[in-house]
């Protein structure tokens, strides 16, 4: 029974490591494009088509944000 402890326990930490990994990845990601984004040149220069797809895909991060975040949190209760 001891050693199942343990496990049940290194699991959630390994998940939680395996989450904050991602979400750095997506913040960052996330924070190249907030950054374009404000950049009144890029936003002056490209294509429409350009910066709503930047525009999309910095809600799809922010969406993959939060959905990590809320299993961190779940994890972190357990």
């Amino acid at each position: 029974m001891r050693t199942n402890s343990i496990s049940i326990r290194l699991i959630p930490k390994a998940e939680l490591g395996r989450l904050q990994k991602d979400l750095n990845k997506i913040q960052k990601q996330h924070d190249q494009i907030t950054t374009k984004l404000s950049n009144e040149g890029f936003v002056a220069k490209a294509p429409a088509a350009v910066v709503e797809g930047k525009k999309a895909k910095l809600a799809e991060f922010a969406d993959q944000l939060a959905k990590i975040k809320a299993n961190m949190e779940q994890i972190a209760a357990l």
